[in-house]
């Protein structure tokens, strides 16, 4: 059953490479996309209305799609078509020549890239705000200079083009692709940060999204809390003050319940020390005890070596007067007596 439905949707995947049986053209950004009205409408009610909105060109329907990038709209037909995306899926040139569908799209204009905006600025900074006010998330001309930033930007770019064409799969899809990257994350830079964030809250109210910058903030906040240049920013951006307020927020929670967490652990390893601490003042007291135990039994031990030597300098009975030859016997506890052979005179220990 499972490789059965694995075959069905690679199959069905492979018709978006390829274009066969198409009756559907989205045109965005200079791109045409040609996909099945059957897959892609069944999946999105918003996507089957624009569909019959749409004008006709031959045999084909027609959507003029300006909302998100090219590269966004790709991921989402992948994830309609094949129920998962990566970030690889708006790159297809290796496809491209023996493919009309999306494929053959990437043919003319396969420099589009990731969805972002430049780095977030004031008048006062190098940082700029330009091209953030375009419709969706905007394309990026060259996405490598924003490293890590750029995945970040293309899933949230994702998210919103999950959420807007009530794709609830896509859009929790999206979001696990998001926390995965930051989980991943080790280390950024703030202008990194500062485009994730810029991009997240101006184009989403998704608690869920904003949440996950969050995160990220608080994992960087002493490097971006030292960045004067940061903080001056956060003040002027509108989209970044958003942000502020919420990081305010989300920091304060987030140092209560380390405080908390800490006290907890406090108690807990404070309340281990005094039962260890019990513990111990028992076994002391108890080697102490066997201690003494131990000393009483060595004085004892010390008088009874004493006592003997005292009894073999004695040289005869005093009673029979013979060399005096004895056995000893029991004279009460840790006390002993010796009896003469010859008479059975008991002479006692002289101490």
């Amino acid at each position: 059953m499972g490789d059965g439905t694995e075959s069905i949707t690679r199959n069905i995947g492979n018709l978006l490479l390829d274009g066969r049986f198409s009756d559907l053209k989205i045109i965005c950004q200079g791109e045409e996309v040609k996909v099945h009205r059957a897959v892609v409408c069944n999946r999105s009610a918003v996507l089957a209305e624009e569909c019959d909105g749409g004008f006709l060109d031959g045999e084909f329907r027609v959507i003029k799609h300006s909302l998100f990038d090219a590269d966004t709209l790709k991921r989402l037909l992948h994830f309609l078509y094949r129920g998962s995306y990566t970030l690889k899926d708006a790159d297809h040139n290796d496809s491209a020549e023996s493919s009309p569908g999306i494929a053959a799209s990437a043919q003319q204009t396969s420099q589009h890239q990731l969805a972002t905006p430049q780095q977030p600025s004031s008048e006062t900074t190098e940082r700029s705000l330009s091209d953030s006010k375009t419709d969706g998330l905007p394309t990026a001309e060259e996405p490598e200079s924003l490293g890590q930033a750029e995945a970040f930007v293309a899933h949230a770019s994702v998210f919103e083009a999950a959420s807007h064409y009530d794709i609830p799969e896509l859009k929790a899809s999206a979001l696990a692709n998001f926390k995965q990257e930051r989980e991943n994350l080790s280390s950024l830079t703030t202008d990194e940060f500062t485009t994730i964030a810029f991009i997240v809250y101006q184009k989403s109210v998704a608690p869920a999204l904003r949440s996950e910058v969050l995160k990220i903030a608080i994992k960087h906040r002493h490097m971006l809390l030292h960045d004067d240049e940061f903080v001056k920013v956060m003040r002027e951006e509108q989209e970044l003050r958003l942000f502020a307020t919420d990081f305010l927020r989300h920091f304060n929670k987030w140092h209560d319940l380390r405080i908390a967490q800490e006290r907890r652990s406090f108690e807990t390893e404070s309340r281990q020390l005094r039962e260890d601490k019990a513990a111990v003042s028992a076994e002391l007291a108890t080697v102490k005890s066997q201690l003494r135990a131990a000393n009483s039994h060595l004085e004892m031990e010390k008088r009874q070596v004493t006592q003997l030597k005292a009894l073999n300098e004695i040289e005869s009975c005093r009673h029979c007067g013979f060399a005096f030859t004895y056995g000893l016997e029991g004279d009460g506890p840790g006390q002993h007596l010796a009896r003469c052979f010859y008479c059975g005179t008991r002479h006692r220990m002289p101490f």
